[in-house]
């Protein structure tokens, strides 16, 4: 029985002294700013923060009353199904881009655009909500020059906003 209860303690003393010398198991940084985060969340006590805050706002701004924005700038317009002239399919943006030059200056009512759809720039005349009101305007620009026009179905704008009255300004869709 000695050697039972020696046996014993000795036992205990080896686990004990392998505990004591055992290999420190390293965090990752993950870990290590997640028990630091726990740290300071368990220790923040947010009362201790309710000073109360002071501003200095002159009395005119006080007596300000606030602008309205102007709705009729900012409503989209409403686009639909609808049809559109193309007068050129190319895959040069140069060439595309001048092509709407010249149409924008024969057609100062009318809006061009310049499509990409890869790997084509589509050049493209008109918002028109029927296919008998593109056919009419076709006419037309067959007659002046655009004899490889061609009426294609687009979303267009039920009603296109105005054109600007500077040329520079571009209204295109992609």
């Amino acid at each position: 029985m000695n050697r039972v209860v020696i046996s014993i303690v000795l036992l205990f003393a080896f686990i004990v002294g392998c505990a004591i010398f055992a290999p420190e198991v390293k965090k990752t940084p993950e870990e290590e700013k997640k028990e630091l985060l726990d740290k300071y969340e368990k220790d923040f006590e947010p009362s201790a923060y309710d000073d109360e805050v002071q501003y200095d706002i002159d009395e005119e701004i006080n007596n300000l009353t606030p602008v309205k924005p102007d709705t009729k700038d900012s409503v989209e317009p409403e686009i639909i199904s609808g049809f559109r002239i193309q007068l050129s399919m190319t895959t040069n943006i140069d060439e595309a881009n001048l092509l709407k030059s010249e149409a924008s200056a024969k057609l100062p009512n009318d809006w061009v655009y310049v499509i990409y759809e890869a790997p084509y720039y589509k050049v493209r005349v008109g918002d028109y909500n029927s296919r008998s009101i593109a056919n009419q305007s076709l006419r037309s620009l067959i007659d002046m020059g655009y004899s490889n026009a061609w009426i294609v179905p687009d979303r267009v704008y039920k009603v296109p906003p105005p054109k600007p009255s500077d040329p520079n300004v571009n209204f295109e869709e992609n």
